[in-house]
């Protein structure tokens, strides 16, 4: 009688095993689905030059996003895309929105993605009240701009039970850090100083100071705050990419013009193409940019052929 009952337990072991394998091998498959679909759903509005939606995640998950990573579960995948969003999100909708990079040709498209429980908060000045009222983002998100002379840390701290992660965006110095940790225990909280006129991004508690290129990139600070840099450095790449198929194409139609004034612009477009691949300084690669918005005009004047 002892045989069958050993051999009876082996077999219950056996099945169990296999029972809970083949669930952990679905349940990655769906996790495999899940971030498939939600590639997917970007894809589909990402061909706008701008547009927003919010995202249904058909249930309560938990995203974790890491430099072009996206992954849920026992999934994790690459993405192409360059998605500014926090290390994590949880929740069962997530607000998505994509603005079109342009520096100052089109680059590629920029998402940014969060939810409820992330919230940013913009302060701004006198000098950055124009900033802010050609702002657009998204009423989907936890976003709100706030004068400084307005500010009530208090009534902010209030309301942060809630929430997973606060981001707060200061477009003047921060005179008032220990105040604003303070207004904010126990939570991620990130404070950023930005000067808009030399584009740069001071972290003032944590991680190393950056500098953005376009508006579009510094709306990624808003959001994504923790990977900014890394994410600031896979745009410079599509940046050169983009700037050397532009080279190849100004000196093509620099051999199909019998226009000097055309061919010689078009000349100069293409060393400053070549510029932008060979540089990650900040100075050099606004300068950059200017001199091709200067020749896309003086191209159009003549009617000659456009820089991009």
């Amino acid at each position: 009688m002892r045989f069958p009952a050993v051999a009876g337990a082996f077999l219950f072991i056996f099945f169990s095993r296999f029972a809970m394998q083949h669930i952990g091998i679905s349940e990655t498959l769906n996790d495999r689905q899940f971030v498939q679909h939600f590639d997917d759903e970007l894809e589909a509005f990402g061909v706008s030059e701008s547009s927003s939606k919010s995202i249904d995640l058909s249930g309560e998950r938990e995203i974790d996003f890491s430099c072009g990573n996206i992954g849920t579960g026992g999934y994790l995948k690459n993405f192409q895309k360059i998605v500014y969003a926090p290390l994590s999100l949880q929740g069962s909708t997530i607000t998505a929105w994509t603005q079109q990079w342009n520096f100052p040709f089109p680059i590629t498209n920029f998402f940014y993605l969060s939810n409820n429980r992330v919230r940013t908060v913009l302060i701004y000045d006198d000098s950055s009240v124009k900033f802010v009222q050609d702002l657009s983002v998204p009423s989907g998100f936890n976003f709100q701009a706030v004068h400084k002379k307005n500010l009530d840390l208090k009534q902010l701290g209030q309301y942060a039970y809630t929430l997973d992660a606060v981001n707060i965006i200061s477009l003047s110095p921060v005179n008032n850090l220990q105040n604003i940790l303070a207004a904010f225990p126990q939570k991620n909280v990130n404070v950023i100083e930005v000067d808009l006129q030399t584009h740069d991004i001071h972290y003032l508690n944590g991680h190393l100071d950056s500098f953005y290129l376009g508006d579009e990139m510094l709306y990624g600070v808003f959001f994504a705050p923790e990977q900014f840099d890394c994410l600031k450095g896979k745009a410079l790449e599509r940046l050169r990419n983009m700037a050397s198929l532009l080279d190849q194409r100004a000196r093509l139609l620099k051999g199909k013009t019998d226009d000097l004034t055309c061919g010689e612009k078009l000349f100069e477009a293409s060393e400053i193409y070549k510029a932008f691949g060979k540089t990650d300084d900040k100075e050099e690669l606004y300068a950059a940019m200017h001199a091709i918005e200067g020749i896309q005009d003086l191209l159009e004047k003549h009617n000659c052929f456009s820089a991009y």
